[in-house]
């Protein structure tokens, strides 16, 4: 089975739970929603490779973390329009076993392996979602079309975010402020302009 990526790349997460650690990001091409307000091109597919080749060019490409044990973050567009369970064993497989995040719309959380290490769900407005959904942490863009206090729940989600839907922070801000119960979480990536 060949990936379709559309890039591959070692950055610093700038968002969530993990902002600030060093992570390889491996963006898989793309998606089944179409979001206007969608920062990330991710439709073009730049490679096709098969899991065990796609570790082995990170291994390769990224010679000074063949001793990393670190963040491996699967993203999109949508990863689990393709099978994620070869990758993440592969991923797993790794000279140190590394710590694998898929970060996922929820439209089809049943196609996660099971032995993901963390899961970022961000439910879009307009999306009917099953109940239930569980993940360890959930990831609101606050474009003010999608309810956040609906999807409070410490029993399903660890951890949970508001992200501002542009560099206009103040409405992500002001909800926070009034609803302490959520954390804020920026584009660390925008703000020190790194990929």
């Amino acid at each position: 089975m060949l990936y379709a990526v559309n890039e591959l790349f070692y950055s610093i997460q700038g968002e969530g739970f993990h902002a600030g650690k060093p992570a390889i990001f491996i963006r898989l091409a793309g998606c089944n929603l179409n979001c206007n307000w969608c920062d990330t091109n991710h439709s073009k597919v730049n490679l096709q490779i098969g899991a065990d080749e796609l570790v082995r060019l990170i291994s390769q490409n990224y010679k000074s973390l063949n001793s990393f044990s670190g963040i491996v973050i699967i993203t999109g567009g949508e990863p689990t329009l393709q099978r994620l369970q070869p990758l993440v064993d592969a991923l797993h497989s790794m000279y140190r076993r590394q710590y694998v995040c898929i970060e996922t719309n929820g439209t089809r959380l049943n196609s996660i392996p099971l032995d993901t290490d963390w899961i970022t769900f961000s439910p879009k407005h307009g999306v009917e979602y099953p109940s239930g959904i569980r993940a360890n942490e959930i990831k609101i863009v606050y474009d003010e079309k999608i309810d956040p206090n609906k999807w409070y729940n410490v029993n399903l989600f660890q951890h949970h975010f508001i992200q501002p839907c542009s560099q206009n922070f103040n409405n992500a801000i002001k909800f926070v402020m009034e609803n302490p119960q959520w954390r804020l979480s920026v584009q660390l990536q925008k703000l020190i302009n790194i990929s």
